[in-house]
This record gives C-alpha cells, structure tokens and sequence, in this order.
C-alpha cells in the first residue's frame, strides 16, 4: 500500500460463486430451488474486492471446471485463489483427483492459485464414521493430496470443519491436509468461540487455521442475515485472534445476492477491515 499504510489483507478471504452455474440443467442448488431468483442476482467473484478489501478469494463449486483453463482465467486478476470442492454431496474420488491435478499443472501459469479446498470436509469425516460408503477414507485424501501437490509441492490443501464435529477422531487425516477453515454453524452458538478456536488449535496443531465467519446464517433453522451484533462480534474476535497468532486469517461467507453488499452487515464489516487492516506504520 501507499501513504505510510500497511496492507494486511493477505489474512482475509472471501467465498465466492460463479453466476454461471446458475441456471444449468442439473447443476441447480438449494439457492435456485429455494430462492428462485436469477443469475445476475448474485454478485460475480470482482464485485467483493472493493467491498471486502481483498483479492483472495474461495472460488466455488468447482468440482465441474471444465478440462479447458477457462475458470482459470476468470479468477486470473485475484492475489490468491482456493477452489472449493463440494462436500455435501461430496463430488468423488476421480473428479476431486482430476481437478487436484489440473490445479498443480496450471499453477505455475495461473500463480494465484493457492490450492483446494473441501467444503463440508468433517461432514465427510462423520460420514465415514457412521459407515457411509460414498465419502472418502484416509487413503483416499492421500490421493487427492499426493495429486494437489504433484506438479506444486506449495499448493495447499484445506478442509471446512464445523464446530459441532470437533469431538471427531481426525487423527488419520492429519498428515493429509495442511490446514483447516472453522465454522459455527448456529450463531447462536458464537458465545463458545474461544472455546471453540482454543480446541481447535490443540487438534490441528502446526497447522493453518481460518476462522469461518457466516454474513448469513447457515444453520438447519434458520434463512436471514445475521444480526449486526453477532456479526460485530465474530469479526472482532476473528481480529482479536489474528493478532494474537491462534489463527492464520479469516473467511467470509455471505447469501452471494448482490443485495446483500449494501446491507448494513456489510457495510460494517468494510469500515472495520479499513480501519483494523490498513494500519498506519
């Protein structure tokens, strides 16, 4: 940065979705069939950098990228690049494979992209627990980390752990992710954060840690924006956090309608990055 600020925004993320995978035959999710809205109805990957300060960005699903570099070059202009691979329903063994060694190959062309990321990865974990035979085993995530990092040994690979699963053994799939990305899923259930984040530290100990923090709420029961409040208060205390070293940065998550950007949760949360992360020397 210039005029005596420092930039520190390589600690914030922001998920995104590509507007085109609305609309789809096949590819429909829970936000066409519940919201019935358009595609232009949520904002592409560049409108958050002004909002958010970052050109980090989740870049999600990709588990249909096509065998072409054409997603690579929309995601192009970012500092760094996570794709998201789903895990509910997880998208499988090959494709994930497939994609992982796409992304290595093309890193040295692309240098934004910074690794892979599995959404809803201690969901699977539970799933493998209680016997379901579709969600990856340990030497399964040996694969798909062994293909992430074949042609770039610097790529990352990281799992989305809920709170909720933190009493999970992970012990197994340890060596094969490099770091974690940790949400709340109820908000309501905020008030353990440090708690949360405290045991977190002690499971994935030496690895990256991002704390997750949900614009809007997520849960099972619940369909709206998150009041300003909580939202006041996990930003606060992911910053808290990051200044302390318990975590590596955080990740935003929003509805992804373009509306969304002008609420007064999101106006918030931009005064906050400008006044904590662009620091006066």
């Amino acid at each position: 940065m210039t005029d005596g600020k420092i930039y520190y925004g390589d600690s914030i993320w922001v998920w995104t979705i590509k507007n085109e995978w609305f609309g789809r035959e096949g590819k429909e999710n829970f936000f066409i069939k519940k919201r019935r809205l358009p595609p232009d109805a949520y904002y592409k990957p560049e409108e958050v950098i002004d909002v958010f300060h970052t050109k980090n960005i989740i870049y999600y699903p990709c588990h249909d990228l096509p065998d072409d570099t054409s997603d690579l070059c929309n995601t192009r202009d970012f500092h760094k690049v996570l794709y998201s691979i789903s895990g509910d329903p997880w998208t499988g063994l090959n494709r994930t494979l497939e994609i992982a060694s796409m992304l290595g190959r093309f890193s040295h062309t692309y240098k934004g992209i910074y690794g892979m990321i599995i959404d809803d990865y201690s969901t699977l974990i539970s799933d493998v627990v209680n016997g379901k035979n579709n969600s990856p085993e340990p030497e399964e995530m040996k694969l798909i980390y062994n293909a992430l990092k074949e042609y770039n040994n610097l790529l990352n690979l990281y799992g989305c752990i809920y709170t909720h699963h933190l009493n999970l053994n992970f012990s197994q799939y340890l060596p094969f992710i490099d770091g974690i990305s940790l949400w709340v899923r109820n908000s309501q259930d905020l008030i353990n954060i440090d708690n949360y984040v405290s045991e977190a530290m002690k499971i994935f100990s030496g690895k990256d840690i991002y704390l997750g923090l949900y614009i809007y709420e997520y849960s099972y029961v619940s369909d709206f924006e998150i009041p300003l409040e909580l939202i006041k208060f996990e930003f606060e205390k992911a910053y808290k956090y990051l200044t302390e070293g318990k975590i590596k940065g955080f990740q935003i998550m929003g509805s992804y309608l373009k509306s969304e950007l002008n609420s007064e949760q999101c106006k918030w949360i931009s005064d906050f990055i400008k006044k904590k992360f662009f620091l006066s020397k």
